[in-house]
């Protein structure tokens, strides 16, 4: 819950404990254990610790065997691709991030798993600079999470983001803002039930296109500016937001 609010530091104490739990009742190789594990080295991120979070999920994938129930090889990939990513390490980070949305589609195909896991895949081409796979995968993962959320009651506002965020970084507003004008829409629907990083990244994103336009520069500086401030009150938020957003919050 505390990673979910984005208390990182908070979470990391309480995670190593239930580590610690696992190890002592379950052993190093239980898949409650290596889930466990994973869930830390996720937390260890946001607080920067990257390299104690490669060495982790390094260590649950040379442990878990299969698919152990719980799904830990496809999350413990898609969690050492994101850290990847992070450290710089992005044509490693494209080959965990590749490997996670096969064992997700092995899992269940034509599931939200496989959604998340292409649009990570899409951020890790992004990062490596194939921004032609990274655009096939962010549009074919926001084919499917449109397809899916009818049924599932889930929503799409986060691949619209995502997708957005690349052709916004490609000076290509008038297919991005539709995207965003649609996420903000979906987000007011969900306050208070969704990671506080969304509303502003997309209104980071709609506030550079809308600098682009004469008539509504002066708008696009305001949305901008609350926008960071949003974002800064967030823990651990460079490293999760898309590359776009990332370079128009460092600005």
């Amino acid at each position: 819950a505390r990673s979910d609010l984005r208390d990182f530091a908070g979470a990391v104490p309480l995670l190593r404990e239930v580590v610690d739990r696992f190890v002592r009742k379950q052993g190093d190789n239980h898949p409650d254990t290596l889930t466990a594990m994973s869930n830390l080295s996720y937390a260890l991120g946001g607080i920067g610790q990257s390299a104690e979070a490669e060495r982790l999920l390094r260590d649950v994938l040379a442990r878990v065997r299969g698919d152990n129930g719980q799904g830990t090889a496809a999350i413990a990939s898609e969690n050492l691709a994101g850290t990847l990513e992070r450290e710089g390490k992005f044509d490693e980070a494209v080959e965990y991030a590749r490997r996670a949305l096969e064992l997700q589609r092995k899992r269940q195909a034509d599931s939200r798993p496989v959604a998340l896991a292409q649009r990570l895949l899409a951020r890790a081409e992004e990062e490596q600079g194939d921004s032609k796979a990274a655009e096939r995968d962010y549009r074919a993962s926001l084919e499917l999470q449109k397809r899916l959320a009818p049924a599932d009651g889930s929503t799409v506002y986060e691949w619209n983001v995502a997708l957005a965020d690349l052709l916004v970084g490609e000076r290509r507003c008038d297919e991005a803002t539709p995207l965003l004008d649609a996420a903000l829409g979906e987000l007011k629907t969900e306050q208070g039930r969704v990671d506080p990083r969304w509303q502003p990244e997309a209104q980071l994103l709609r506030g550079e296109c809308m600098l682009r336009e004469p008539r509504s520069h002066d708008d696009g500086v305001a949305a901008q500016q609350s926008a960071r401030l949003a974002l800064r009150a967030l823990a651990g938020i460079e490293g999760d937001l898309y590359p776009t957003a990332r370079r128009l919050f460092a600005d």
